[in-house]
């Protein structure tokens, strides 16, 4: 589910699991309270153009994926936290989300949480490893 606090989202890593509209661009909307141009501006950006007023629950897993990444971006939060977001992605899907997380760098900071390092090091301008053993501290 996407959460928003101030100015920062957080998008789990399943989150298709949290859909509860019963229409596409309804979901991308929630976040702008119900704001359907904002939304349908964030469906096109993640290329769901022409999905709006089909039920979530209709869509593939990588189209419920880029719906609730939707559903984030068209709040334009200053902070982006992404939690494994290339878990089950197939490698074209990954491609464009790479590419769509460059192009947004300079808009917002983005908190990427993989396992995938090579992933995490062409989207990142900083890769921080963690092991079991380690912590960090701000």
């Amino acid at each position: 589910r996407a959460e928003r606090e101030g100015r920062c989202c957080y998008l789990s890593q399943d989150p298709g699991r949290y859909l509860i509209k019963e229409r596409v661009e309804d979901e991308a909307a929630l976040a702008v309270g119900g704001d359907v141009r904002r939304a349908r501006r964030a469906l096109a950006e993640v290329g769901l153009t022409g999905f709006e007023h089909r039920h979530p629950r209709d869509l593939s897993s990588g189209e419920r994926e880029r719906l609730a990444l939707a559903s984030v971006l068209v709040a334009d939060p200053d902070v982006l936290i992404l939690d494994e977001p290339t878990r089950g992605v197939d490698p074209p899907r990954k491609a464009e989300l790479a590419a769509q997380l460059r192009r947004d760098a300079g808009r917002r900071a983005t908190l990427v949480v993989t396992h995938d390092l090579v992933f995490a090091g062409d989207v990142a301008d900083r890769v921080v490893p963690l092991t079991a053993k380690e912590h960090i501290h701000a």
